[in-house]
């Protein structure tokens, strides 16, 4: 498995689109100028990561590591060169998990960066708040693209599992919150999304953000177990 994480990640790497995708994703950040209240700053930069940066990370990387499988067919020379399946799924999300989480550490440290030279009163501890946010958000990353993934190995098809992420990183957490709002159920609140982010406003009350585990446990844990038995189930179609 080790052999296929390394040769997944020497071939993304070795992609130029890859570099373009970070350089343009960091110049989002390092272009705003820190402004205003430090709060209010930081509340609109974990705000531009969250609903533009991570959809504009996650989807090249979903159609890198998951998506050239497909139109070269090495997914079905890895299997016959006796890797089990179990071992494909965990290493192609741990391929995914690695890149985004890569990328959301260069954004964080560019984010440092500006701030420390900034105006504004920004505290150590807002600083490692903001890291744990960033931490938040590659998790966020890793569950829609095992989400993805697991369309992808139903339909066979990784233009379904672009569609799939597209909507789980841009439309999901509106229709779940207008939802919310509207039936009073709390949707949103136990989904993926609103539990980790539930953990983050744990962490910033200065309390345990016990939220962060049946996120990963149920959620995380219960879609990678759908993508084996899912992909498992595809060997006669291999």
């Amino acid at each position: 498995m080790r052999l296929l994480i390394r040769a997944d990640l020497r071939r993304v790497l070795r992609k130029p689109g890859f570099y373009v995708l970070i350089v343009l994703t960091l110049a989002l950040f390092a272009l705003r100028k820190p402004d205003g209240i430090a709060a209010e700053y930081l509340e609109m930069t974990r705000t531009t990561l969250e609903d533009i940066g991570l959809p504009f990370l996650c989807i090249p990387i979903f159609l890198a590591v998951y998506g050239d499988e497909f139109k070269s067919g090495t997914l079905q020379c890895v299997i016959g060169r006796g890797l089990s399946r179990e071992k494909v799924v965990i290493a192609k999300l741990l391929d995914a998990a690695i890149l985004l989480g890569c990328a959301v550490a260069a954004v964080f440290l560019v984010v440092f960066i500006r701030n420390s030279f900034s105006n504004l009163a920004i505290t150590p501890r807002q600083n490692l708040h903001f890291l744990y946010f960033c931490v938040v958000c590659v998790l966020r990353g890793v569950g829609y693209m095992a989400l993805a993934s697991l369309v992808m190995f139903l339909t066979w098809s990784a233009a379904a599992g672009t569609v799939t992420l597209i909507i789980c990183s841009m439309l999901s957490s509106l229709f779940l919150r207008a939802i919310q709002d509207w039936s009073h159920l709390p949707l949103y609140d136990l989904s993926y999304e609103g539990l980790l982010n539930a953990s983050c406003t744990a962490i910033q009350a200065g309390e345990f953000g016990w939220q962060l585990i049946p996120a990963l446990v149920i959620y995380l844990g219960g879609v990678v177990w759908l993508n084996i038995l899912i992909f498992n189930r595809k060997e006669l179609e291999l």
